[in-house]
């Protein structure tokens, strides 16, 4: 889970702290392990935030520094989630790890070697989609949508040995021309073997004419994964065009602007050299981050892919039989998941997180993948540790496996499955179907046997999110503040009529059998807010006195109305 300090990982904490006391009250006993990642988006905003008061960037700093900041910043973190959790009553969980653990940095590099050998691991050099805020890959299963955007018709001047032709090709992102290397066209056009001008590039550019290409089209290979395949064809290199931020790096008057504000500047740029020649709206594909929901940069880099493809497959057809999914309508969302999962990467390239055990020869240029080489092994050459670090979500999705034991007991985590529940927010959804996928494939059984959504779809771990848990405890009680995280509501009215009625329930003929039937089974099956409206709506029929004592009982794993905690 994240820290506590955002609406979603809170009321996580809280739906967990009530489902360990309950099952501790019933004499059955219940752990909880927790994870938090480091290096995540939220730790990296703070440190971007933090940088460019003193007019830096992040890509400037030295590794060195970098890791001092993210390790100032993650014990501040760390302290603050201490205070929540008292603030909140949530006992602290029995085991908390964050993803820059040792132990678990020794289990990422295991799962890599051994997924590495099963051929499910590779280098790859390409075009992935990565987010210019968190610095992150956006994986396969992230969720994607159409937003409006405008096709711009423009015209390309072409110096053929017969004089000089235009031709008109489409472009739907005008802030990529400057990384434009050449113009493709079929075989037989008349524009081929010619050279062309690009707008806003000095020089111009090849026409190369293609057997698989149907019209023009500029070939821009740096941001494009069919353009690089084509660049590759005909091997010509390509031009970075967007950075790691996307902000445009390529020389030229966009030069120093962000992606959007780039992309209307060359539009109007275009306008007024006399290279438009119409456009029409369409439906943009955009790849969003499902930690801060930045749309995505589709940027060429040097990345690690593991392919869980047939791995989610396999996990997605025991959803049915071998999990235990609550809420019942995230099922379908889970399956669609797992199958979503592709061939992903795993790596990131700024050096934030563990090291991937992978070296190069500095003689032959081979990858030795191992812990710790001595050698390289076609050519004894020395080794070069340089092929970036592991991804935080690759690192987290391992531990509910590291958490019992594995790689150091094999068979743990399939002995364990049966009594563990995996708890998570909508957002962490994929990192909860990657864990599964991995488990599949590392221990051949899933990580654990029921998996728990609790909050809204749609909100994340971002800045945008936090809360000061403090604060509200403060303001308006423990038991408000744990009750209004439990139904997952922002509406304080109606979730103080339904503690109020709780906890001071009026005296009466009230029938509180079916609705604390009701409310038994909702926590059993991990619904904690259930159970709270159940018994709100038994509260407010009105209670005998032995009722009253029942539902004191019932009701203080949720709202823990008592200062103690339990042991």
């Amino acid at each position: 889970m994240a820290t506590p300090a955002s609406r979603s990982s809170a009321g996580v904490a809280v739906v967990i702290d009530a489902l360990v006391r309950w099952a501790r009250r019933n004499d059955t006993p219940a752990v909880w392990h927790a994870v938090l990642l480091s290096g995540d988006s939220s730790t990296l905003h703070a440190i971007d935030e933090s940088v460019a008061r003193t007019g830096r960037r992040r890509a400037a700093l030295h590794h060195d520094e970098l890791a001092m900041l993210l390790a100032e910043h993650e014990h501040r973190v760390l302290e603050d989630l201490v205070l929540g959790l008292d603030a909140l009553a949530v006992a602290s969980p029995e085991r908390l790890v964050a993803t820059n653990d040792p132990r678990l940095g020794r289990a990422a590099a295991v799962a890599f070697i051994r997924l590495h050998d099963q051929g499910l691991i590779a280098e790859s050099e390409g075009v992935v989609d990565a987010c210019p805020r968190c610095r992150t890959v956006v994986p396969d299963v992230a969720a994607s949508g159409a937003v409006e955007a405008e096709r711009l018709h423009i015209g390309i001047p072409v110096r053929t040995r017969k004089g000089t032709v235009e031709v008109e090709v489409e472009i739907d992102e005008p802030e990529l021309l400057p990384g434009v290397v050449a113009l493709v066209v079929p075989r037989r056009h008349p524009a081929r073997k010619g050279w062309a001008t690009i707008p806003f590039q000095p020089g111009i550019v090849p026409v190369l004419a293609d057997r698989r290409a149907t019209s023009p089209q500029l070939v821009i290979p740096a941001h494009r994964a069919d353009d690089l395949d084509v660049a590759r064809r005909h091997r010509i290199g390509s031009v970075e065009v967007l950075g790691a931020d996307g902000v445009v790096v390529a020389p030229g008057p966009l030069r120093g602007m962000r992606r959007y504000a780039a992309r209307q500047e060359a539009r109007r740029l275009l306008l007024e050299e006399g290279h438009l020649r119409g456009g029409e709206t369409i439906a943009q594909r955009v790849r969003r981050c499902p930690w801060c929901d930045t749309a995505a940069v589709a940027r060429h880099d040097r990345h690690w892919l593991a392919d869980l493809h047939r791995a989610g497959n396999l996990a997605a057809d025991l959803v049915r039989t071998d999990l235990e999914v609550t809420p019942g309508s995230v099922r379908d969302e889970l399956i669609e998941t797992l199958r979503r999962l592709g061939t992903s990467s795993i790596s990131r390239p700024d050096g934030v997180g563990h090291p991937a055990p992978a070296s190069r020869c500095g003689h032959c240029g081979h990858v030795e993948v191992a812990l710790d080489p001595d050698a390289c092994r076609r050519c004894a050459g020395p080794l070069v540790s340089d092929e970036g670090s592991l991804d935080a979500a690759f690192v987290a999705a391992l531990w509910p496996m590291v958490s019992v034991g594995w790689p150091d007991d094999p068979s743990g985590p399939e002995a364990a499955a049966t009594d563990t529940t995996f708890v998570c927010a909508p957002s962490a959804l994929p990192l909860a179907a990657e864990a599964m996928a991995l488990g599949l494939r590392l221990t051949g059984a899933l990580p654990f046997s029921r998996l728990l959504v609790h909050g809204r779809p749609g909100i994340g771990p971002h800045p945008g999110a936090n809360l000061d848990l403090v604060e509200m405890v403060d303001r308006r009680g423990r038991a408000a503040v744990r009750a209004g995280l439990l139904l997952d509501t922002d509406d304080a009215d109606e979730v103080d009529r339904i503690v109020n009625a709780l906890l001071d329930p009026p005296e009466g003929s009230g029938h509180i059998d079916e609705a604390d039937r009701l409310a038994r089974t909702s926590l059993s099956q991990g619904h904690p807010g259930a159970a709270l409206v159940a018994l709100g709506a038994a509260a407010r029929g009105g209670l005998r006195s032995t009722e009253r004592k029942r539902l004191a009982a019932d009701l203080e794993p949720l709202l823990v109305t008592e200062p103690t905690r339990l042991p």
